[in-house]
C-alpha cells in the first residue's frame, strides 16, 4: 500500500517560492510511488498544473473558511490586533492559540475530516503558520505530523509583526511534530536555542535542470520574486541608480508581480531609469530569461533558502546577495556578499563584477557545481527519511 502524504498549505497556484517547492518535493514523491495530497485552505485560485508542472495525478482539495468562519474571524481579529500590540499577551497560548488558529471552526473541521477519511500517514504543514495549525490541530487527526519552515527564524520569530507573538505557542507546541525542516543550518541552530528543538536542515530544490548555461555576454542583470517589501527591491533600484552612473552599457530585469509593483515603477520613473531597468510580468519560462543575463542580484532583507538563487546557479549565473545567513551558507562560493543594506557597496559590488570579466567567469562556474546540490533526486531522498 502507497504512503499517502498532504501538504497543508494556503495554495500552491499562485506564484512564490514555496508554492514552487511543494509542487516541485510533491511531483519528486509521487514518482516514488507515494499517494501525494495538497489541502489549499483558499479557492481564490483555480487548480492550475501549468503554473509549476504539478502532476495531474497529485490530489488537491480546496478548503476554504465558510461564512460562520468570517464572522467568527471578524471578531477574532480585533482581539489579534491587540495580542500583536501587547507583548504580555504574547504568552497567553490559549487565547493566541484560539485568535489564530482554531477560530476557524468549520473549516478546521473540513481539515480533520478530508486527512481522517483519506487516512493520512504524515501531514506536512507548509510555512510556520500552517506547521503551528496541524500541531492546534493533532489531537483531533491520528496523521504524523511535520513542519517545513520557509522563511528565516528571525523573520518569522522575531520581526515580522503578524507573528513574533506566536513563538511562544511554537515553543509549547513544536514537541508535537515528528520533525520539523528548515532550509538551513543558521535556522537549525536558532530553533535548538530557542525551542530546544533539533531541527532537520533540507535545502529546497531546483525546479528545473537546464543543459544550456548562460554565455556572460548579455549585459543584463536580473532578479526575480514577488514585489513586496522583504524582497528589498527598492533598494536595489537606488543601488542600480549609483551603478548607472558609472555603467551606461547594463541593464536591470527585474521579472515577478505584487502589490508594491505601482511603487516600484513611480521609482524608476522618477530617477529617469525606465531605459535601463524593466519590469516584467512573471513567467512560466524563467529560464530563457536566466540564460539572457549575466549576474544574479539578491537584494533582500531575509531569505531562508531563495529558489531564485538554485535557479540562478543552475543557469550559471554569479550572484550579488547581501550577507544573509543562507547566502553565506549555500552560495559563498558563487557570490559576492556584501553587508546588509549597504546599498553603495552593493552598486560597487555591481560595478566590480561587470569590470572583472575573469572573477565572473570563475563565479559563473562555481555556481554551476553548486547547483548539483540542489537536485531533487538528492533532495526527495533527504525527505524520506523525515517522513
Amino acid at each position: 500500500m502507497k504512503k499517502k502524504i498532504c501538504f497543508l498549505t494556503s495554495s500552491i497556484f499562485t506564484i512564490g517560492g514555496i508554492q514552487r517547492a511543494v509542487t516541485v518535493v510533491a511531483n519528486a514523491l509521487y514518482l516514488k510511488e507515494y499517494d501525494v495530497h495538497v489541502i489549499c485552505i483558499t479557492n481564490n485560485h483555480k487548480r492550475d498544473n501549468s503554473l509549476y508542472g504539478l502532476n495531474e495525478n497529485i490530489k488537491v482539495k480546496f478548503i476554504s473558511p465558510g461564512i460562520l468562519d468570517k464572522i467568527l474571524f471578524f471578531w477574532a481579529y480585533l482581539i489579534k490586533k491587540i495580542i500583536i500590540k501587547n507583548k504580555n499577551l504574547h504568552k497567553k497560548n490559549k487565547l493566541v492559540s484560539f485568535c489564530f488558529f482554531k477560530v476557524r471552526v468549520f473549516q478546521n473541521r473540513k481539515i480533520i475530516k478530508y486527512i481522517n477519511e483519506n487516512k493520512i500517514d504524515d501531514v506536512v504543514g507548509v510555512a510556520s503558520f500552517y506547521t503551528m495549525l496541524v500541531c492546534v490541530l493533532k489531537d483531533k487527526i491520528s496523521s504524523k505530523i511535520i513542519g517545513w519552515q520557509h522563511s528565516t527564524c528571525e523573520s518569522y520569530f522575531e520581526i515580522a509583526l503578524n507573528c513574533r507573538c506566536l513563538k511562544y505557542l511554537f515553543k509549547e507546541k513544536i514537541n508535537l511534530l515528528s520533525s520539523y525542516v528548515v532550509l538551513n543550518n543558521n535556522d537549525a541552530k536558532w530553533i535548538k536555542e530557542n525551542f530546544n528543538y533539533k531541527a532537520t536542515c533540507i535545502y529546497n530544490p531546483k525546479s528545473f535542470t537546464s543543459k544550456e548555461k548562460s554565455n556572460l555576454k548579455s549585459k543584463n542583470f536580473i532578479a526575480v520574486g514577488r514585489f513586496v517589501k522583504e524582497k528589498g527591491f527598492d533598494r536595489l533600484i537606488d543601488s542600480f541608480n549609483i551603478f548607472s552612473k558609472s555603467n551606461k552599457d547594463w541593464n536591470l530585469m527585474i521579472i515577478g508581480e505584487g502589490s508594491l509593483k505601482e511603487q516600484l515603477e513611480n521609482k524608476i520613473k522618477n530617477l529617469a531609469l525606465e531605459n535601463r531597468i524593466k519590469l516584467l510580468p512573471r513567467t512560466n519560462e524563467i529560464q530563457k530569461f536566466y540564460l539572457k543575463s549575466s549576474i544574479y542580484l539578491l537584494p533582500s532583507y531575509f531569505e531562508g533558502l531563495g529558489i531564485v538563487l538554485v535557479e540562478a546557479c543552475e543557469c550559471g549565473l554569479p550572484i550579488i546577495s547581501y550577507d544573509l545567513p543562507s547566502s553565506k551558507e549555500q552560495f559563498n562560493t558563487c557570490s559576492i556578499l556584501v553587508k546588509n543594506n549597504d546599498i553603495e557597496g552593493y552598486a560597487k559590488a555591481m560595478l566590480d563584477l561587470v569590470n572583472d570579466k575573469k572573477t565572473l567567469e570563475s563565479l559563473a562556474k562555481k555556481a554551476i557545481q553548486n547547483a548539483d546540490n540542489y537536485s531533487i533526486e538528492k533532495i526527495v531522498a533527504e525527505w524520506e527519511k523525515v517522513l
